[in-house]
């Protein structure tokens, strides 16, 4: 082996364990204190005690009761889910917490298997390693001390979109099937088939929309009462980008928001609603029109390229979507980056996407509230971004392959 290209191995493989051991910091900090971290576990954990106990699982109060008076959130997945929740609550709550913890990063550590041996196998290691790590302002971290769920989804999600680039339709759409009976919208990942070259396509998005709803609608004949509670829980979320939730609509409402507190009789609602609908159709048909225009959507390249833009799409177009379900845009944001490394503007995009420590903003900068709000929808902007980037990217494509004329 050349000398030079034994001292990049060497060089990376450094980086590779500095990175991991500073994962492994960042994990036994959480492992440390199972009082401030995880409080979603905590909240899950809590609701499927109430079940058990024949409460309400939805009610704030209860869960708050059942923790000693040191949580209050509300559940809000569906009823079908808290089997899997009731399982936690076997072992004491100290004891859980450190093998809910295990068990995300056993499924982490599939993820990243997935991505990097599947879909970027011979990128190197560690520049995808800090990618994973920092992108979309830390955006597995996040998950990590959140306790969510959102790596379970990812793990049932990229393991379907794995399924679908081996041409196993049935297995991608029993995979987003199950990702779907906790946060209910992965669902809409069964419409890529009908831009990919499947036999039979409509009957499998037809099969699963038909196996998604028996679902729902089994468990709401079993126990309707725990179904209207679940969806006045879910009805009742409001959150912003600054609790977490830099989604489309919320962006869209908080400036709508602050044109209200200008203008009283501004019509806050009626307009949020309004543009958020016409931006989410402008993002969906610039998607559909890009992916239609693909030239050879029969190769693994092609394919590849549709499931990104749908992951992206799906990001933009959330009316929730919170900072932790950005791990659903890393491998799209690697793909993105790589593809971009001879434009003048990499390094700039790189750090853009680094870039995951709130900078420090003087007291006395203009518009500086102004500039606090876009911040906390930073992932979000760099999620449309990188979704102009990949459709000018497969514009760029579609023009190399088009005939020249003489």
């Amino acid at each position: 082996m050349p000398p030079a290209k034994t001292e990049r191995r060497i060089w990376s493989w450094i980086g590779v364990a500095l990175l991991l051991l500073v994962a492994a910091w960042l994990v036994g900090t959480i492992a440390a204190d199972t009082d401030q971290y995880q409080w979603d576990f905590q909240m899950y954990y809590h609701a499927a005690r109430a079940d058990a106990a024949g409460l309400n699982p939805y009610d704030p109060g209860t869960v708050w009761r059942l923790s000693g008076g040191r949580y209050q959130m509300r559940f809000v997945y569906p009823p079908l889910t808290l089997p899997f929740f009731r399982l936690w609550t076997n072992l004491p709550y100290e004891t859980a917490f450190q093998l809910w913890l295990v068990f995300k990063l056993l499924l982490l550590g599939g993820l990243i298997t997935i991505w990097k041996r599947y879909l970027f196998p011979r990128e190197p290691t560690a520049p995808f390693l800090l990618i994973l790590l920092l992108a979309f302002s830390a955006t597995v971290y996040i998950d990590l001390i959140a306790g969510n769920i959102s790596i379970i989804e990812q793990f049932l999600l990229w393991s379907a979109f794995l399924a679908l680039l081996r041409k196993k339709p049935l297995l991608f759409c029993g995979g987003v099937l199950v990702a779907s009976l906790f946060k209910l919208t992965p669902i809409i990942f069964v419409f890529c088939l009908p831009f990919l070259p499947v036999r039979n396509r409509w009957v499998y998005v037809g099969g699963s929309l038909a196996a998604f709803a028996a679902f729902l609608g089994l468990g709401y004949a079993l126990d309707p009462v725990a179904y209207r509670e679940f969806f006045a829980a879910a009805a009742a979320i409001d959150e912003g980008g600054s609790l977490g939730n830099p989604s489309l609509y919320s962006l869209v409402h908080e400036i709508a928001g602050g044109a209200g507190s200008l203008w009283k009789s501004f019509p806050v609602s009626v307009t949020s609603v309004v543009v958020y609908v016409l931006a989410a159709a402008a993002v969906v048909a610039a998607t559909w029109r890009r992916i239609r225009r693909m030239p050879d959507r029969d190769s693994a390249e092609a394919a590849t390229a549709i499931i990104f833009l749908a992951c992206l799409t799906y990001a933009l177009i959330m009316p929730r979507f919170k900072t932790y379900s950005f791990i659903l845009l890393l491998p799209p944001a690697y793909y993105i980056l790589r593809r971009s490394a001879q434009i003048p503007a990499y390094g700039f995009l790189l750090a853009l996407l680094l870039l995951t420590v709130h900078p420090p903003l003087p007291v006395a900068l203009p518009f500086r509230p102004v500039l606090t709000m876009l911040w906390a929808y930073y992932p979000l902007l760099l999620a449309i971004l990188l979704w102009v980037l990949l459709l000018k990217q497969g514009e760029a494509s579609e023009d190399a392959l088009r005939p020249t004329t003489p």
